[in-house]
């Protein structure tokens, strides 16, 4: 059996948090490869599964990156995880104002199309979000290009939007002040037909940062997620459609004190393998699982 997990050039070797799953996929006598998504399609196509893992520079190529998650899915009769459906429209974060639309509790979330000139410190006014804010691209991962605003000073993110709202469309939040007590991160598994809970880490931001993930010097460590937190990460996975091999929920507290989505990762999130041993263990059996369907299955 053949699967291909595929990352990106800056990451030849995949990233550190997949080697668990190597380990647990080559113990059932899984021959691993790692291509890099965009060196050409040889490897993907012979393999058996693709699954997509540190593909992190697409933010960069988005539309190369859909274009080859649709041309894999394909050519291979579906044998892509998460399929190209889900790349599409999971890259994109205009998804948060959908799920929006269908219940879920997000981070308030302003949409600025790509070309419209907006003036920052009016928006946040008008929105109401006057006690700080964050601006990102609708497309990003790794907090690439992300501004904090402190109260309504928006000199440098003002600055962001000039630079890239001409070609990109960009998201204005407020700043949640709860992030100061961590992002809750739930990680899903394929179990069968369905997704079940695997495990869970707290991403607490450095002191002064604002961002949570390890690269900034972030605090993880495994938590067992409170029951209503877990409803709310099932509610906002019950509104996607599709086979899934894996999804990680992002919340936060909200002023509300009820648990916000901040991001529904679904296309290559970290899935923090290594501070839960057995969830490898099960991903690798999920791998396996896909990897063997007849491609009847694999289509249907």
């Amino acid at each position: 059996m053949k699967v291909a997990l595929a990352t990106c050039a800056e990451l030849p070797h995949l990233d550190s948090d997949e080697a668990p799953l190597v380990d647990a996929m080559r113990s059932r006598g899984v021959a691993v490869s790692h291509p890099v998504w965009d060196a050409g399609d040889a490897p993907f196509l012979a393999a058996d599964l693709t699954v997509i893992r540190s593909t992190w520079d697409y933010t960069s190529k988005a539309d190369a990156f859909v274009a080859w998650a649709a041309r894999i899915d394909d050519a291979t009769g579906g044998r892509l995880c998460n399929p190209a459906a889900m790349v599409r429209w999971n890259t994109h974060k205009r998804y948060l104002l959908e799920l929006q639309a269908q219940g879920i509790a997000i981070v308030p979330t302003a949409l600025v199309p790509a070309g419209v000139p907006v003036d920052l410190a009016s928006l946040l006014t008008a929105r109401g979000f006057t006690h700080g804010a964050v601006v990102k691209p609708a497309v990003s991962a790794g907090s690439k290009d992300t501004e904090r605003v402190h109260d309504l000073d928006v000199a440098a993110a003002q600055a962001l939007v000039d630079r890239l709202g001409p070609t990109r469309d960009l998201l204005v939040q407020p700043f949640v002040p709860a992030i100061a007590q961590g992002e809750l991160s739930l990680v899903y598994l394929q179990d069968g037909p369905a997704l079940a809970f695997a495990h869970a880490v707290n991403k607490v931001p450095a002191h002064g940062e604002f961002r949570s993930q390890p690269e900034f010097a972030a605090h993880v460590e495994r938590v067992e997620p409170p029951p209503a937190w877990r409803a709310a990460a099932e509610r906002v996975l019950a509104c996607v459609t599709g086979e899934l091999l894996y999804a990680r929920v992002d919340l936060v507290r909200g002023d509300d004190g009820a648990p916000w989505l901040m991001e529904l990762e679904l296309v290559e999130p970290s899935l923090y393998l290594s501070f839960a041993e057995r969830s490898a263990a099960r991903l690798a059996d999920a791998i396996v699982a896909r990897a063997r369907r007849p491609l009847a299955t694999a289509l249907a």
